[in-house]
């Protein structure tokens, strides 16, 4: 492995080895889930669909809100829920169906996974009868002896192109989007040709009924036609003009709500008297066109998804008077920060308050307080035997102690009104009776010392001309790196004054830093200082620092590149685990050189290690991992991390214009395919097919079909595939 030494009065040698290890389990647990799309309402329970699987939340009718109460995790994403008595089917981007028991609810109990091919646009279920709508191959009508395998019965090919398949009461209702709804009697042997059908003069979007009466939105077009397809009749009764494009419609009672989440307007027709209301949905950003109609105490609700507020609800029966709806999810913002401190786990967020969650003898995080009042945190760190957590929106500054019964706060300050990108906290062991807390800004860090009985006093202030990317303590040094490429190192005095001490280049942008105590082997064979691990993306170095009077030595040490990217770390174990875009990294620190032995996982930015137990985080859920059976350093076994075998990486950047990166690991060689396809699962793109070595790879896409023309916006999937797995996720193009 090539190395790279930059030496400042100082110069060492040292051995590099790699590893080619992966992480193979799934979490031992998942909360906090957000960024929820495809929503169903069943009882007083909301079923929604996360990238990582499915929630289920309680209506709380005190408060109005859908609290988490279960989750269940998936082993790809899923994309869609339609629910059939209480079995939903999930359809996934990969391609497989997932059969859930929704009749304990909130318990989650998954009955099977089927994998019924790439050309199923949509399903249905009657009892153990599963019919598909398979696009130009018609309709196909299984039986489920069990939830793995199938039978077939028999098929259709009455329809062109079947996209929707729906029950309604003994009848099958098939839409052929070009040409018709077909309906099939379900009491009647056999579907091979259709009992019935209602003529479309357009290109239909979907279909749903109130009642007997069909609802047919149209593909871009402001038109919902109306009709009757019964075992008496078939005609269309007439259509409705709209004053928008709808993305989807919805009914319930005697509402009819169109909406165009592209323009912010949503449409209102009462099917009574046909009056039309358009409204103003702007205030409410992010909102989704997926959603569901659902009755909260008797009255028609619409719920829609948000990508900023969790979860929008409108209530239907007042809107004519006040429009304005109201969040219906308890997290309605990301995750922004985690941490642990004697035996909890504590959670903040935008628009989130502050929570704390105890984690059980089975590594599941158990809800235990919650601070509300100050709905906004950006940062929270432990600080001996308190938390210090940073409330931006009032710029305030607070030490919280937690015990069985109560929360008390011990101190308070006013912060910087600019964002506070990170905050460190250092006990001074060198400075008698006062700690201090950093607050990191784009070019300055606020030295704020803090007393035995927590008066927290600003000291002084560091300084850089360049933008500011990681800051440390280490001893009586303050390390600052910047995005030109510089490590500032400012001498910290007992008064917590600053000085510049000195200023050299580093090898990168060292994006994060963290400090590693002084190690040696069990045996005495090795014995290494206190020394820096830096990060520049996905390259490691190892960095040292010695001081002789006013002479300063500093090495940087190249460690060479990481099977991951590195954003941010946390220590334990002997350990260091990282968290980047590509997924999760455990160091070995029992070895004369720092050695990754294990990667793999969920994609994040957020990570935190206490209590034996590891939480990590992309700002939609925290993912625990459990460490409590650990006993030794084990780099063969499972014991290092449970995570999920994740070889295709989020793209980034998501969403894009007009180019992004996908990047893929591959831990042997294999023949591999990357494609994009659309929402209908047609395929847009080839981007890479053939034999490829073991390793981490990448590849583009600007935004082009096949033909090289620019592909309209939307939501794309693009999917890996090889002889022994298939992994797809979900990108968005803007322009």
């Amino acid at each position: 492995m090539t190395r790279m030494v930059i030496i400042i009065f100082f110069a060492a040698t040292i051995l590099v080895s790699s590893s080619t290890a992966d992480i193979t389990d799934l979490p031992d647990d998942s909360f906090l889930w957000n960024d929820l799309h495809y929503i169903q309402v069943v009882d007083s329970f909301a079923i929604a669909v996360s990238d990582y699987g499915l929630v289920a939340l309680k209506l709380n009718d005190a408060t109005g809100f859908f609290d988490p109460t279960n989750h269940l995790l998936l082993n790809t994403q899923p994309v869609s829920i339609k629910v059939f008595d209480y079995i939903a089917l999930v359809n996934s981007a990969a391609g497989l169906t997932y059969l859930v028991d929704l009749s304990e609810l909130p318990q989650l109990h998954l009955l099977g996974e089927l994998d019924m091919g790439s050309s199923v646009y949509d399903l249905a279920l009657s009892g153990d009868d599963l019919y598909l709508a398979c696009g130009f191959q018609g309709l196909r009508h299984y039986r489920l002896t069990n939830y793995a395998s199938p039978e077939f019965v028999d098929s259709s090919l009455a329809g062109v192109h079947c996209i929707q398949v729906d029950i309604q009461n003994d009848a099958l209702l098939v839409l052929d989007d070009y040409n018709a709804v077909l309906r099939y009697d379900l009491t009647a042997p056999g579907i091979n040709s259709p009992a019935d059908f209602l003529w479309l003069p357009r290109h239909a979007q979907r279909f749903f009924s109130i009642g007997d009466t069909l609802i047919i939105p149209i593909v871009n077009q402001p038109f919902i036609y109306r009709g009757l397809l019964n075992d008496t009749e078939s005609l269309l009764l007439d259509s409705i003009v709209l004053d928008l494009m709808p993305e989807n419609v919805y009914a319930i009672d005697t509402f009819l709500v169109a909406v165009d989440t592209d323009r912010n307007l949503m449409e209102i027709i009462s099917t009574e008297n046909n009056a039309h209301s358009l409204y103003d949905i702007h205030w409410y950003p992010g909102l989704n066109p997926s959603g569901c109609a659902y009755y909260e105490a008797n009255v028609p609700h619409l719920l829609l998804t948000s990508d900023y507020s969790g979860l929008v609800s409108f209530n239907l029966e007042n809107i004519w008077f006040d429009p304005e709806p109201r969040d219906a999810y308890n997290h309605p913002g990301p995750i922004t920060t985690l941490a642990f401190q004697n035996g909890r786990l504590f959670t903040g967020g935008e628009r989130n308050p502050l929570e704390s969650y105890l984690i059980d003898p089975d590594g599941r995080a158990v809800f235990d307080t919650a601070v509300y009042g100050l709905n906004n945190v950006g940062c929270v760190i432990p600080a001996e035997d308190a938390v210090l957590v940073h409330f931006p929106s009032v710029e305030l500054l607070s030490a919280l102690q937690f015990d069985t019964n109560s929360i008390e706060t011990l101190g308070s300050r006013s912060v910087s009104s600019q964002p506070i990108r990170s905050i460190k906290y250092d006990p001074c062991r060198y400075i008698n009776n006062l700690s201090m807390v950093l607050t990191v800004t784009a070019n300055r860090i606020d030295v704020i010392g803090i007393s035995d009985d927590w008066q927290m006093t600003w000291a002084d202030d560091a300084r850089t001309l360049d933008e500011i990317l990681d800051v440390i303590v280490i001893d009586s040094f303050l390390m600052v790196t910047t995005v030109d490429h510089q490590l500032h190192v400012f001498r910290v005095f007992n008064s917590l004054r600053t000085i510049l001490w000195w200023t050299i280049s580093t090898p990168g942008p060292i994006n994060h830093m963290v400090t590693v105590n002084e190690r040696e082997a069990d045996d005495g064979s090795w014995w290494h200082p206190r020394t820096i691990l830096g990060f520049d993306g996905n390259h490691m170095y190892e960095i040292l620092m010695r001081v002789d009077g006013y002479r300063t030595f500093i090495t940087f040490i190249d460690l060479g590149q990481l099977p991951v990217d590195v954003k941010k770390t946390s220590q334990g174990m002997n350990m260091v685990f990282t968290i980047g875009d590509q997924g999760v990294g455990v160091i070995d620190m029992t070895v004369p050189v720092p050695t990754m032995i294990k990667h793999g996982g969920y994609g994040g930015h957020i990570i935190a290690f206490g209590d034996s137990t590891l939480a990590t985080s992309d700002g939609s859920a925290v993912h625990l991992f459990s460490y409590r059976n650990a006993t030794a350093l084990d780099p063969e076994g499972d014991i290092i991390l449970a995570s999920t075998a994740q070889y295709l990486k989020p793209n980034y950047p998501n969403p894009f214009n007009p180019l992004t990166r996908i990047d893929f690991y591959l831990p042997q060689p294999s023949q591999i395919e990357i494609s994009v396809f659309n929402l209908l699962g047609r395929q847009v793109i080839n981007l890479m097919s053939g034999p490829v070595q073991a390793g981490l790879h990448s590849v583009e896409w600007d935004g082009t079909d096949r033909a090289g023309r620019r592909v309209a916006s939307g939501v794309y999937f693009y999917r890996l595939t090889t002889p022994t797995l298939s992994e797809t996720r979900k990108m968005v193009l803007l322009k």
